[in-house]
């Protein structure tokens, strides 16, 4: 009996994982997804895995950001390959935490009575929304996004933040790039859509939203204009030029005129940013090679492509840009009847189903439950005013953030750690002037921007680093 005790008290932690374990396979295989049994055992595996080496985890995210299509384990659409990896990173962090009892100092933060005050808006908004349904779904992607901010600020250390998160998120997105447009080219229905003859074909790559495609193209592109510039080795710099000539391909096919206009501007910006720093007599040369990839770009554009952007003009030919206009009156309509807290987060979607003007440009096979096309707009209506002024200060606060990461690297003398903060606040800028016409209130890249930007200024101070 002794020996029983003994062996049931001898690491107790690692007993109450495998019962948890063995109570949670015996629990669904009750269920319909008992197919999906093997997977708390896959759980602890990656947990031990992740255990010694929790950051790779991380990196294993933000790198699946540009595969939404591809992130689920099964049908079940509550099973994704990162909400894994993010829980076994928060049961980590806690473990962490109990062991040490107290929170890790790298998640102290001013970022977070915002997210805190802006969880209850969103909270007390969806207990009172005439669409609870939608309302407590998004409430629920805020826990989790939080969550994100958190294992984010906790696992961004010094070579994640210059060496290590730029290469993966400039790998992932152009591996995405490069799918979608071989998937463009060669009507390869998995990185593109409507590939059948005389429809509206445009490039995927691994979302499933062309806007979003390329916002993290746009979000990409100053990391990758960055290794351009440090890049020292001539093969070296062919080989980001031609990264950079991919993505753009990948934001011209995906037929996003918002998103162009915005790419088109950032790499304008780019341009002149880097022009100065080029060695004279490379210049040229450089120069050359840059006006000869506009030449080859130019050239593969499809007639369609063009045609696509003469139809702003000509409502008739294509009743999007007025069908957009609507949004914006449906969502400040209701912004004025619940000024104070709104509807709750993503209520936007069924407030324009039951408006006139969701009948009027409703399409055959197409549902009228349709975004805003403006994070901030979805806040306004979602959480009220109280709730976009919260929000409004997140994004300050961040900003915030990386300008002070900046003049304290700059004050050290650390010049290349500040060029990655201007970088990072580039990024971020870019970001922010998309969710002008694309929403999602928790898309991973703002949450990811929002922890790097507490990570950023925590290295930047000198005892922190």
């Amino acid at each position: 009996m002794r020996g029983v005790i003994a062996a049931l008290t001898t690491r107790p932690l690692e007993k109450v994982l495998y019962l948890a374990m063995f109570l949670t396979i015996a629990f669904v295989m009750t269920t319909p997804y008992y197919y999906l049994a093997i997977v708390p055992a896959l759980l602890i595996i990656f947990l031990v895995i992740s255990y010694s080496y929790p950051v790779y985890g991380y990196y294993a995210i933000i790198f699946l950001i540009p595969f939404g299509a591809y992130r689920n384990v099964s049908e079940a659409s509550f099973l994704k390959v990162h909400w894994i990896l993010a829980l076994i990173l928060t049961l980590y962090l806690l473990f962490k935490a109990f062991y040490q009892r107290h929170m890790p100092s790298e998640v102290k933060s001013r970022l977070w009575p915002f997210v805190a005050l802006l969880f209850v808006v969103d909270l007390i908004s969806a207990m009172f929304s005439p669409y609870p349904a939608t309302a407590f779904h998004d409430v629920g992607l805020f826990a989790a996004g939080g969550l994100f901010i958190l294992i984010s600020m906790f696992f961004i250390d010094k070579d994640a933040l210059f060496k290590y998160l730029p290469a993966v998120v400039v790998v992932s997105v152009s591996l995405s790039s490069f799918f979608g447009v071989i998937g463009y080219l060669f009507n390869i229905s998995f990185f593109a859509e409507n590939i059948e003859a005389g429809q509206f074909k445009r490039s995927l790559g691994g979302s499933t939203d062309p806007n979003n495609y390329v916002l993290m193209i746009a979000f990409a592109l100053p990391l990758l204009g960055a290794m351009f510039d440090k890049a020292r080795r001539p093969g070296a710099k062919l080989l980001y030029l031609g990264l950079i000539a991919i993505n753009v391909l990948a934001v011209i096919f995906s037929f996003s005129r918002g998103g162009a206009l915005i790419t088109a501007a950032l790499l304008f910006v780019m341009f002149f940013k880097y022009i100065k720093k080029i060695n004279v007599q490379l210049m040229f040369v450089q120069v050359f090679f840059v006006a000869l990839a506009v030449v080859l770009i130019w050239g593969v554009l499809p007639q369609s492509y063009t045609d696509h952007f003469k139809n702003i003009v000509n409502p008739k030919a294509d009743p999007s840009i007025d069908r957009r206009a609507t949004y914006l009156t449906v969502g400040i309509d209701s912004f004025f009847k619940h000024p104070i807290i709104g509807t709750g987060l993503g209520t936007f979607r069924d407030i324009y189903s039951e408006s006139i003007d969701a009948r009027r440009f409703s399409k055959e096979g197409f549902t009228n439950r349709r975004y805003a096309h403006n994070t901030y707009l979805e806040y306004m209506v979602g959480t009220g005013v109280i709730g976009f002024l919260l929000f409004a200060g997140i994004i300050v606060r961040s900003a915030k953030n990386f300008i002070a990461a900046r003049k304290n690297f700059i004050s050290t003398g650390d010049m290349e750690s500040a060029s990655h903060a201007g970088t990072y606040m580039l990024s971020f800028t870019i970001l922010m002037i998309y969710l002008f016409i694309y929403s999602d209130p928790f898309h991973k890249y703002l949450l990811f921007s929002i922890g790097l930007s507490q990570a950023m200024y925590r290295l930047s101070l000198p005892e922190k680093k």
